[in-house]
């Protein structure tokens, strides 16, 4: 065995081991969901029945497993070839395509990890803003039991201004909420106009919810 035979020996043991085939597989579901998308009906269809989404990933898998299986092929074909003379320069260009494509596969793990960890953070600082100002509101409102309206809204009044909260300062930074990682000075608070404009909002829907009650129980007590 020659140098060249050991060379090409050492390479094809030494094969990368590409995340191609994961890439392309991902790319193929999104696109064809993606698709889905553009078509009301067929859309409703696939959220509606799951044999649809079952079969576009069953084609994404099949896509996947082609395209990591020609990847495959081709850094063998170009190390055994013998017709081959760059074979080489054809190995170290199909590496390069490896790793790229394992850097982008790791970054997209890290995304898929990273973004339900934020919305299920930016959540839990929602549920502890909420609860915090609704046990406030509700504090102040039972020192004037005699005023008390008779339907409770402090909780749609807190849900309005978390709103505005989140507006102003974004899911990663409300994720990052009462943490060390991020001070409170860094936050953008809720002004006397947003409290005002969340007041009049729930306040006006309040009043249209009772008027129309009453507009029903007059309308049950005059019908015979």
């Amino acid at each position: 065995m020659d140098t060249v035979d050991k060379a090409k020996l050492t390479a094809k043991l030494r094969a990368p081991k590409s995340s191609i085939g994961i890439l392309a597989g991902t790319a193929c579901f999104v696109l064809l969901v993606s698709i889905a998308a553009l078509f009301e009906h067929l859309f409703s269809l696939l959220k509606s029945t799951p044999l649809g989404l079952l079969g576009f990933l069953a084609v994404s898998v099949c896509t996947g497993i082609l395209i990591q299986h020609r990847f495959t092929c081709r850094i063998d074909q170009a190390i055994v070839s013998p017709t081959s003379r760059k074979w080489l320069h054809a190995v170290r260009r199909l590496s390069l395509y490896a790793r790229e494509s394992n850097i982008l596969l790791a970054i997209m793990i890290v995304i898929a990890v990273a973004y339900p960890i934020t919305m299920f953070s930016a959540a839990r600082s929602i549920q502890t803003i909420v609860g915090d100002c609704k046990q406030d509101l509700d504090s102040q409102i039972q020192l004037y039991d005699d005023q008390r309206p008779p339907l409770s809204f402090s909780g749609p009044l807190c849900k309005c201004l978390s709103g505005v909260f989140l507006n102003k300062n974004g899911i990663v930074r409300l994720a990052l909420f009462r943490t060390e990682l991020l001070d409170t000075t860094a936050y953008q608070g809720v002004t006397e106009a947003d409290e005002r404009a969340c007041l009049n909002l729930v306040l006006g829907g309040r009043e249209q919810f009772l008027s129309m009650t009453r507009r029903m129980n007059a309308a049950q007590s005059g019908s015979p």
